[in-house]
């Protein structure tokens, strides 16, 4: 019997310390978070690690500490697509690890569309990173 993904619609409305707004976000789904996004821990605000979702945010999205990132299309998600209207600020503590990243495009033929600005603080944070293929 062959297996397949179920696609969700998940969403998200209240301002959050979550990754991801706290919405699962597994494969084949759609996403639509109106909040903002804060987190000062090791994690990103955005991750994605699976295939084909969908995101649509308004909102802004603000890290702090050690290694963080904002958005994080991580090295096995592929064909994810994420319309960001709102801002990155990510602030990497002094003597942080060297993950410290605004937005960190890997995997393959992931897009992001985004209206706004990508602010960095610290000594080595880095604005955006892409890697991969057909990013």
């Amino acid at each position: 019997m062959a297996s397949f993904a179920v696609a969700d619609e998940v969403s998200c409305s209240a301002d959050s310390t979550a990754t991801n707004c706290g919405l699962t976000i597994d494969g084949d789904d759609t996403a639509t978070i109106n909040a903002n996004i804060t987190l000062s821990s090791g994690d990103a605000a955005i991750y994605l690690n699976t295939d084909d979702n969908v995101i649509n945010m308004t909102g802004n999205i603000i890290t702090s500490g050690t290694s963080v990132e904002g958005i994080n299309f991580g090295g096995s998600a592929d064909s994810n697509t994420m319309t960001l209207n709102g801002n990155v600020t990510t602030t990497c503590a002094s003597g942080s690890g060297r993950n410290c990243f605004g937005i960190t495009i890997a995997g393959t033929n992931n897009t992001l569309t985004m209206t706004g600005d990508v602010n960095v603080a610290g000594s080595i944070a880095r604005g955006l990173w892409v890697e991969g293929n057909s990013n």
